[in-house]
């Protein structure tokens, strides 16, 4: 049986933006890809005690400075009834060690790591013994569902993880959180301790969110069911996958801009140290409670929804894709905060890659339009095509990590022009456009797909019930 290879390799030199760190997502890949290299994680001596699961910082920075993300995958060869192809594609992310030492302290403001020896300071250090916590752990394990990894350890790891992990929806351009009305409610649901069923544990227990002090004496005053801005901002941190302190308060700033909750106790000091925060301060002097309009929210959000059980959308009822159903997709994806529920739905049902696979190539056809209108840009158009080829072998590839339904026909053309070198008399900008051309197809498709089969679903969760309502879409 011959076999032949299909490899597409691209390395990058990392370096940092404007508020100097990569963009959400590169940061989670790198960590992702930091902690698979670094495994099995073993224990290490903090004074005297092994502590398990854990990593030294000089290890960390050493792997950091050449890391490699592969993916391969055997697929029958379409020119060769009994012969194989193997697609590789590579990426590298090179840097020096001052780059390396400051990402690692990123992944410590994002609470990605932590310092084992527990202490509240978490500046990383060289020498220092450091752990992932269970918002890294929870990243990981995405990131290995996402690109078909299989750790042995993973099963360890997992037992450390406490809770879900609320993923915030970002603007696909300048990477900000959004903080719009809708999806502020939902986060602010999630700190109080409505989950996405609308279930909800006693205020003061902090069941699900954080817990608050049933009372509390403020200059002769008593107060209830009243928290600190130091734990709104821990929980967040800890909870979401916002990516430092200041993405935690800009999103309780938001909480106080919406009326959902209201200060009984600035921290005047805080305030004249940094005047952006005037309306939130994420300290433990600054003193928080619910306000009357948060109050309703949450008492709505935890009634029950039962009512909402066991309708039908009567739009797919007949079976088939109508216009109905393709038109409150595209309201779904346009709405932060529907995107923000339905790609929970998706993921709690086991189905979100293609979601994934959609918005992914729906970059690869923007910048591939952008670039196709420029002149003198054969370098981004060959990164590109080697993420092109990332794409392919992540969902379209046969027996690929996270494989999306497509028909035969459309995968068979995907194989021919993938497993196939660039032939010698098309420009770099030909072979663009046909790939181009070729993953749109099979975005259409996928579309098509979720609103067949994924959207019926959604607007039956109790979760997005509110939320869908008030959007119009159902």
């Amino acid at each position: 049986m011959s076999k032949g290879t299909v490899t597409q390799s691209s390395s990058r030199l990392l370096c940092a933006n404007n508020d100097d760190r990569p963009q959400s997502k590169d940061l989670q890949d790198l960590f992702s890809a930091l902690l698979a290299s670094l495994l099995p994680l073993v224990p290490h001596r903090v004074r005297f005690i092994k502590m398990e699961h854990t990593f030294l910082a000089e290890d960390a920075i050493r792997n950091l400075g050449n890391l490699k993300l592969t993916q391969s995958n055997r697929m029958p060869d379409p020119n060769n009834p009994l012969g194989t192809v193997v697609s590789t594609s590579t990426t590298t992310f090179s840097m020096n060690q001052a780059t390396a030492r400051n990402l690692c302290q990123q992944f410590v403001d994002a609470r990605y790591i932590e310092s084992a020896d527990g202490k509240p300071d978490q500046l990383f250090k060289l020498g220092g013994v450091w752990r992932p916590t269970s918002k890294g752990i929870t990243i990981f394990d995405w990131f290995c569902q996402s690109n078909g990894l299989y750790q042995e350890q993973m099963s360890e790891l997992q037992c450390l993880i406490h809770g879900p992990l609320l993923y915030l929806e970002r603007d696909s351009k300048t990477d900000v959180c959004h903080v719009d009305r809708a999806t502020t409610e939902v986060v602010f649901c999630r700190l109080i301790g409505v989950d996405g069923r609308g279930k909800k544990g006693h205020l003061s227990e902090g069941a699900v969110g954080i817990r608050m002090q049933p009372e509390r004496k403020i200059n002769n005053r008593t107060y209830h069911d009243t928290f600190t801005g130091s734990s709104v901002a821990e929980w967040l941190r800890d909870n979401t996958t916002c990516v430092d302190l200041r993405e935690a308060v800009n999103m309780a700033t938001h909480f106080v801009h919406y009326n959902l909750i209201e200060s009984v106790n600035a921290d005047l000091v805080y305030m004249n140290q940094f005047a952006a925060c005037k309306l939130f301060q994420p300290t433990p002097v600054a003193i928080y409670q619910l306000s009357e309009r948060g109050q309703d929210l949450v008492e709505t959000s935890s009634s029950s929804r039962g009512s909402s059980q066991g309708k039908t959308d009567s739009s797919s009822a007949k079976g088939g894709v109508n216009e109905s159903n393709r038109h409150k997709l595209e309201k779904i994806l346009l709405d932060p905060t529907l995107r923000l529920l339905f790609r929970e739905n998706l993921r709690e049902t086991y189905c979100e890659e293609g979601l994934a696979f959609y918005e992914q190539v729906d970059v690869i056809i923007r910048d591939a339009k952008s670039l196709l209108e420029s002149e003198n840009k054969e370098t981004e158009m060959n990164e590109l095509l080697s993420t092109s080829h990332v794409i392919f072998n992540t969902f379209l590839a046969p027996g690929s990590p996270r494989e999306v339904n497509v028909n035969h026909k459309i995968r068979s053309s995907l194989m021919q022009r993938m497993t196939q070198a660039q032939s010698l008399d098309a420009t770099v900008a030909d072979t663009l456009k046909e790939v181009t051309s070729l993953l749109e197809t099979a975005h259409d498709a996928v579309f098509k797909l979720m609103a067949t089969d994924s959207v019926p679903k959604f607007l039956n969760n109790p979760a997005a019930e509110s939320r869908l309502v008030q959007a119009g879409v159902r």
